[in-house]
Formats: structure tokens, C-alpha cells, sequence
């Protein structure tokens, strides 16, 4: 429970005495500032974001609250969070719709319409329960999943939902296209679970996709290289389970990585081959890549 802080290596092992809480809840993502190492951002459900200072422990709550004219925000469970690494300072948070940052959490704004599909059917979780509704914010569905600013250009921005789209903006936000349409081979709704904004071009883009909920255990890993207008799968039989991230290498355009519920794969040819990174990595899902 909560969000954890512990050192990567210490004399004689790391003990338990070595970590420290930096957050409550139930603990999800954790971003240490990209100029100040004190800072970091934790999360846990519903939405709850909050910036520490790890040197005095003050902890400030940044989560965005609604608009008396706006719908109810939907978090995800997992609420994504991306750190620009263009833009010291500016983030990106995500319920339905996704927010902007550039003063580290102080203040948001709004840049999207509502990303998901807003399936009334998948938002019922008032009418479910039994004596007691289900309101764990675990339930919530058709929410942002992923986000991912290009490098290449700040203006540049991907988003990922739990209902199966992707949607780009190359203007900031000011407009939205769904890509997600033209990707071949994928079910409809199948759960965006990553993307990744290429380092070499800003036109391209890696998405992870995972149906695993409705029984398709099949690893999609997808490429586009001009904008979402088309997408060419890279998954090929030597990827097992279903997928959680795809990393570009940062100096290598060839070099890719993939995380699937059954291990780390590694690709030196763009995808054309995956190999399973064993030796002393165990079988194990591996959910994000740094």
C-alpha cells in the first residue's frame, strides 16, 4: 500500500529500515522531477496526484477538480501521468479528458474533449453493487490510460483509453484526431495499455493494445510512422502475453523493447524478431520500461 522510496543498491543489501512512505492510497505511478531530483510525484486512486519534497516531506495535493458546467472527471484506477521532457515543468494528467500543467501541478488546463468512446453502457457502476455501489474508482471505465508528448515536437501528443482509442493532437491540443481506426487486426475497444512517442521522428509512434479482459490473449504491439493515417503490427510469434509497454531505444531508432505479462522482449531489427531478455530476469509481467 502507498508509494515507496528505497535505494537501488546499499552495503550489505538493502533492508526494509532503507524505504520511506512518500504517499498514501493504494500507490500507483511515481515520477521524480526531471530538474529537481527532490521533487516527486505520486499518485493513488481516483485521481489523487500530489508533489513531494523528499528533503523536508511537504506534500501538496495537485489533482484537478471539475467545473460546476463540466461532466464528473473519470479517473482510471491507474490514472496516467507523463512528464514532458521537452518542457521542465509541464505535465500531463488524465481522466476522460486530459490536462496540462506547466508549473508543476500548481494549475491545469484542460486541452482535450472527451478521448473515450463515452459508452453510457460502461458507466453504470452506480447501478451495480448489490447494497453497496461499487465506488472504488477500480470500477470506472472509458478513461485515459496512456499519454506521450513527442520529443520531436511538444505539440505533438498521443493518448491511449481503456475503450480501445487513440487520439493524437499536432497543434497542443487546440485539435483531436482518432487513429485508432486504421489500426488492422485489432478488435474494437481492445484497452490501450501504452504508447510511446518516437525520439527520431515526430511523426511515429509504438501502442501497446491488451484484450485479455474478454479472453484474447493475443500480443498486439503496433508502429506508425506517419501520424496514425496507417499502422503496421510488429508483434510476431516470439512475443508471448499480453502486452503493457514499448520503449524506442534513445539512440538506436532499431532497437525496441516490449513488456508483456510473461516477460521482457527485446527487438535489435524494428520488430522484425523478438527475443526474451532470460538470464537472470524472471517470467514475470513487466509493466513499464525506463
Amino acid at each position: 500500500n502507498g508509494s515507496w522510496m528505497g535505494p537501488s543498491q546499499k552495503p550489505g543489501g538493502i533492508a526494509n529500515r532503507h524505504w520511506r512512505v512518500l504517499g498514501g492510497g493504494a500507490g500507483f505511478w511515481a515520477f521524480v522531477d526531471p530538474t529537481d531530483p527532490d521533487i516527486v510525484y505520486v499518485e493513488y486512486q481516483e485521481g489523487h496526484i500530489s508533489r513531494v519534497r523528499k528533503s523536508t516531506g511537504e506534500s501538496k495535493e495537485l489533482k484537478p477538480y471539475r467545473r460546476s458546467d463540466e461532466a464528473r472527471y473519470r479517473w482510471n484506477w491507474n490514472s496516467p501521468i507523463h512528464m514532458s521532457a521537452a518542457n521542465p515543468g509541464t505535465m500531463y494528467f488524465g481522466s476522460q479528458f486530459l490536462f496540462r500543467s506547466r508549473d508543476r501541478g500548481d494549475t491545469w488546463e484542460r486541452i482535450s474533449p472527451d478521448l473515450t468512446t463515452n459508452d453510457p453502457l460502461k458507466q453504470r457502476q452506480k447501478e451495480s453493487g448489490g447494497l453497496s455501489i461499487d465506488n472504488s474508482s477500480a470500477e470506472n471505465h472509458t478513461t485515459i490510460f496512456a499519454i506521450a508528448e513527442s520529443p520531436k515536437d511538444a505539440n505533438v501528443v498521443w493518448v491511449g483509453t481503456d475503450d480501445g482509442n487513440v487520439q493524437l493532437t499536432q497543434d497542443g491540443g487546440k485539435s483531436w484526431t482518432l487513429v485508432s481506426r486504421k489500426v488492422p487486426g485489432l478488435p474494437p475497444n481492445t484497452w490501450v495499455t501504452g504508447i510511446e512517442a518516437g525520439h527520431f521522428a515526430e511523426g511515429t509512434a509504438y501502442a501497446t493494445f491488451d484484450g485479455h479482459q474478454t479472453g484474447d490473449m493475443k500480443t498486439y504491439v503496433y508502429r506508425t510512422a506517419d501520424f496514425g493515417k496507417t499502422w503496421q503490427s510488429i508483434a510476431t510469434p516470439g512475443l508471448r502475453g499480453h502486452a503493457h509497454v514499448v520503449r524506442e531505444d534513445l539512440v538506436k531508432p532499431e532497437l525496441l523493447y516490449v513488456g508483456t505479462e510473461w516477460g521482457l522482449y527485446l527487438s535489435i531489427d524494428g520488430g522484425a524478431q523478438w527475443s526474451q531478455i532470460k538470464g537472470e530476469f524472471p517470467n514475470v509481467a513487466v509493466r513499464d520500461l525506463a
